[in-house]
């Protein structure tokens, strides 16, 4: 018996009895007695070897008691591959040499399976691999229980070409593990099954040690399980879909007692439940059961975080004591304003092409002056903060041109508020039961319902951000981002009627008539979807069975909206065959094996010519993943064009300047287009824009700057009827925004 099986064999206790009275030890064999092995039987049937082919199998096998197995499979087949009366090198590495052999064996094997069976197949032997955390991956045993009776018989098929052993445990179920962990090191089809999943394989593993230990899920590992069971359900074993099952009853009858009690000790409870949620972010960042960074600011806290300018930072302290508030006064500090402003100036050189220590310098030499009109920002600064810089870019172009032509006259300068934003719902903090407040805590929703609002879920963080601003009169917003951010605020402006121009929204949602404060600087949806169907139709439908594949974010307001209004384009009474393939971007398109055979099935059998890709916020990835995919489908293919086309992709404003997209001097994939707005500004404003900023501006810093500049002449309209400044900031909002419902071309 080889030492390495040692402790598995005294696992059984009879055994155990045996092996201790009749334990005789054999030493590992020497080099020359294992030159002799393979060479003594070669030489009897008169067969040689070539030179220097034992010594190059010597030092393949090495000295490790596992190895002999490999040996003597390497061997074997190197026999069988010979058709001569010698041994060569040629052979020994057409065979994969002592550590490839297997593999390639097993390789050829596996095609001798069907489809269905390879699939099947691969999920087998994933379950036969143990990942590592930071170490090697092993092979594992695994039961008859876990791997079903439905999937035995290929296991039987398997160990009959030698790739498993089958064997019984010490309660005498039948067991399989892999033949050797060769496999799981050479056999590049196992590794690429298991290596992209291996976070899903990490899971998986922790929850067999779960499932051995008698323990059902706790709360937060059970909430994890449950969105596993739902996603990848295919994935999972009988044995673990019915241990998690098993937990989930569990949890419901913990949730329904806890409810109860919560019902009978609702003051105790919200006492508890406030106390938990202080505990959990810092001061002023709390949200329903979020965190988030609510910064509104005009020059008194840093934005971005990460960045590190010394000026800025002095300047941002300063700017605190220069202008002040206090419960009965806002104030100023001459000498403080000077030295703030110096350290924004210090700033812009150390930092030019920082649009926020130029927007910080405008606005203290505003408030230095005194009455400053106030518009505010609205940018995701957290979630994206290159993003929010190039929409900053072309805001700060716009100030800084507006308060340059007015510093020698006697009127008011722009100030601009900056609102750092996130496209989340929250929880609310209580529910009511039976008139007695329960933290929401106890009734767990999913972590992000972007505006979908039900029981707790009913704010949204734009929502927030909107009320606050309604607070600081500002006299209108440019934003929100999104267009599920700006659908969520317009309620808060349309209740004020304070203006809001989005530079980057473009749902047809937002065209609801309600919401006549809502104007933008960017195309809609619904143009955007008629340049894809129209460039979809010339290029890619010109032969009646083609088709395009359009894969959109269910959960994204401007995804989902773009592909209503790309389905809306298709005539059906035109052709009984449907021309588009809709479908969502999900977790399978995270699996490399599983978007493989999406991209093979609709693009080579199903006549795809086009693929429409319109992700949202949080699934750029997937759509770049599926381009990646298929470039490398396509380069495998590219010498046989029936096998696999060449196939354009179009997407929208999500990946425009996306990082990914500039790998390789942009050559990431020729045949990609994105389609992204005109921008209506002159020429010689987008030259300026450009050599302002370094060549860092994209279409969101034009539509940016015209945002501004639509506002500007609004603000412009208050100077010519010289709107005093003792009127409240009420009748100033109603000026611009009438201003702008009369002169501009709405949506």
């Amino acid at each position: 018996m080889r030492t390495d099986f040692l402790g598995n064999a005294l696992s059984y206790p009879n055994f155990a009895d045996l092996l201790r009275k009749n334990d005789t030890k054999i030493r590992s064999m020497n080099r020359q007695e294992l030159t002799e092995v393979i060479e003594k039987p070669a030489h009897k049937l008169g067969v040689a070897f070539e030179s220097g082919l034992v010594e190059l199998i010597l030092d393949d096998i090495e000295a490790k008691p596992g190895n002999l197995p490999l040996l003597e499979f390497a061997l074997t087949e190197l026999w069988n591959q010979g058709n001569s009366k010698e041994l060569t090198h040629k052979i020994y590495n057409k065979i994969g040499q002592v550590q490839g052999s297997l593999a390639r064996y097993a390789e050829e094997k596996y095609d001798n399976f069907s489809d269905e069976e390879k699939e099947k197949i691969r999920r087998i032997f994933i379950e036969l691999v143990r990942p590592g955390q930071g170490t090697e991956y092993t092979k594992r045993i695994a039961t008859k229980e876990e791997l079903g009776d439905e999937n035995w018989s290929l296991v039987k098929g398997l160990a009959d070409y030698r790739l498993v052993l089958t064997s019984r445990n010490a309660t005498g179920e039948e067991t399989v593990e892999l033949i050797h962990e060769i496999l799981i090191k050479k056999w590049k089809k196992l590794k690429n099954w298991i290596e992209p999943d291996s976070k899903f394989l990490i899971w998986k593993e922790q929850l067999n040690a779960r499932i051995n230990g008698g323990d059902l899920l706790t709360k937060n590992s059970f909430k994890k399980a449950e969105e596993k069971l739902s996603e990848r359900k295919a994935d999972l074993n009988e044995q673990q879909i019915k241990f998690i099952k098993k937990s989930q009853q569990e949890q419901l009858k913990k949730r329904f007692l806890w409810g109860i009690i919560a019902s009978l000790m609702g003051i105790f409870v919200l006492g508890t439940g406030i106390q938990m949620y202080k505990q959990s972010c810092d001061v002023g960042e709390r949200i329903g059961q979020d965190c988030f960074r609510f910064i509104i600011t005009s020059g008194d806290s840093q934005l971005f975080l990460g960045t590190t300018n010394n000026h800025l930072e002095n300047g941002v302290k300063g700017f605190k004591s220069a202008f002040f508030c206090t419960w009965y006064k806002w104030g100023r500090n001459a000498n403080k304003i000077e030295e703030v402003i110096k350290n924004f100036e210090d700033a812009k050189n150390t930092a030019p092409f920082d649009p926020i220590a130029l927007i910080y310098d405008n606005n203290a030499i505003a408030l230095k002056r005194g009455n400053p009109y106030k518009l505010a920002v609205v940018v995701p600064v957290d979630p994206h903060a290159e993003v929010a810089r190039n929409m900053l870019r072309g805001v700060a172009s716009k100030q800084d041109e507006f308060n340059q032509q007015r510093k020698d006259k006697n009127l008011p300068l722009l100030e601009l508020v900056i609102a750092n934003d996130k496209n989340v719902a929250f929880s609310k903090a209580m529910r009511y039961i039976f008139l007695f407040p329960v933290p929401c805590f106890l009734f767990p929703q999913p972590e992000s319902v972007p505006t979908q609002y039900g029981k707790c879920y009913n704010n949204h963080i734009s929502q927030e951000i909107a009320r606050k601003l309604v607070k600081k009169e500002v006299l209108g917003i440019i934003g929100h981002r999104s267009s599920g951010s700006s659908l969520a605020a317009v309620e808060i402006y349309n209740q004020h009627k304070i203006a809001m121009i989005s530079p980057t929204s473009s749902s047809t949602d937002l065209d609801n008539e309600e919401y006549e404060v809502f104007f933008r600087t960017v195309a809609s949806n619904k143009e955007y979807a008629e340049k894809f169907y129209l460039y979809g139709k010339e290029k890619c439908l010109s032969d009646q069975n083609n088709k395009m594949w359009v894969l959109y974010d269910s959960q994204d307001k401007y995804s989902s909206n773009l592909k209503k209004e790309i389905k809306l384009l298709e005539d059906p009474s035109k052709s009984s065959k449907k021309k588009l393939i809709l479908e969502e971007f999900n977790d399978s398109f995270s699996a490399k094996e599983s978007l493989k055979d999406k991209i093979i099935n609709n693009i080579k059998n199903e006549g795809v010519e086009c693929v429409i890709l319109l992700p949202g916020t949080t699934t750029t990835r997937s759509a770049l993943l599926i381009i990646s995919e298929y470039k490398e489908l396509y380069e495998k293919n590219t010498n046989n064009i029936n096998i696999f086309k060449k196939t354009k992709f179009l997407s929208g404003l999500a990946l425009h300047n996306h990082e990914d997209l500039k790998k390789d001097g942009g050559s990431f994939y020729e045949e990609l287009l994105v389609i992204v707005p005109t921008p209506f500004i002159k020429n010689e404003s987008k030259n300026e824009l450009a050599t302002r900023w370094g060549g860092n501006i994209s279409w969101r810093t034009y539509s940016s700057y015209q945002a501004l500049e639509n506002f500007v002449k609004g603000l412009e309209e208050i100077d010519r009827l010289k709107i005093e400044e003792k009127n409240t900031s009420k009748k100033k909002q109603k000026l611009v925004f009438d201003y702008l419902k009369d002169t501009s071309e709405k949506k």
